[in-house]
């Protein structure tokens, strides 16, 4: 197997980029996984609420900080490579490339998916399905537990056959999460209402529920839409994720090309 000084410049090149595109996959997979604990402290600690336009304005910190720190990452691992690949290098010239094609494609893919939420759907109910529902991640957020509340109406008390509902998840997303709970839980109780609207509903006695989970844990409801709720900002945070991750690659392989 050939070393580094017997590659040309280009192989040494796609080496260390494919190297570092795994290094920040797992950098910025623990930015994100923080940015999340972040707005969980606020939703369900210091505000007490799951509406994103009330949490609006710590997403924005969380993100930013992503930003930021997506930034000295990549200015750091893109004077590495110029400095492995041509032994001598620029670093103030190098920085002021990294940081205008930065700018330039992550700035403004971070600003495109924040006006336009529904492209960060494309991976949220593709890639970040992936996420929530393949373990360690699907033990993390309880994905088997919360997908037990989920039972069928036509078949209800039928114990012999088990409807799975891991095709419904799509169906929340964190924008009109509280609406669609709140339909789904409803649904067929108004009395002026007969009409069901959904072929399943909500059996908050399937949830475990522990005596460790404090007041949540006497709330089976309120448990369970929380979890939910978590399950639903995981999957848009890995979409967001897929977005930032893409744009950090296109960036580095600019910044690789121009040099």
């Amino acid at each position: 197997m050939a070393s580094i000084k017997d590659m040309t410049p280009y192989q040494t090149i796609a080496t260390i980029v494919s190297v570092v595109s795994i290094i920040i996959l797992f950098l910025m997979g623990i930015l994100y996984r923080l940015y999340e604990e972040f707005v969980y402290k606020y939703a369900f600690s210091i505000r007490n609420t799951i509406d994103i336009s009330e949490l609006a304005g710590e997403m924005r910190v969380g993100r930013f900080g992503i930003f930021i720190a997506t930034w000295v990452l990549l200015l750091i691992f893109n004077m590495a490579i110029c400095s492995v690949v041509f032994g001598k290098c620029d670093y103030l010239t190098q920085m002021k490339l990294t940081s205008i094609l930065y700018l330039g494609i992550v700035a403004t893919t971070f600003v495109l998916i924040g006006l336009i939420p529904s492209l960060v759907e494309i991976f949220e109910n593709t890639f970040g399905l992936f996420v929530v529902t393949t373990r360690p991640m699907s033990w993390l957020f309880k994905y088997e537990d919360i997908m037990k509340v989920f039972q069928s109406k036509i078949f209800k008390g039928r114990k012999d056959i088990i409807v799975p509902f891991d095709s419904i998840l799509p169906l929340f997303n964190i924008h009109t999460f509280q609406e669609t709970f709140d339909a789904i839980d409803k649904d067929g109780v108004a009395a002026d209402d007969d009409r069901e609207h959904y072929d399943f509903m909500f059996d908050y006695e399937k949830m475990c529920v522990s005596d460790a989970d404090g007041d949540a844990g006497k709330d089976a409801k309120r448990y369970f839409r929380n979890e939910l709720f978590k399950l639903c900002f995981a999957k848009y945070n890995a979409g967001h994720f897929a977005w930032a991750y893409i744009a950090t690659i296109v960036t580095i392989l600019s910044v690789a090309s121009v040099r």
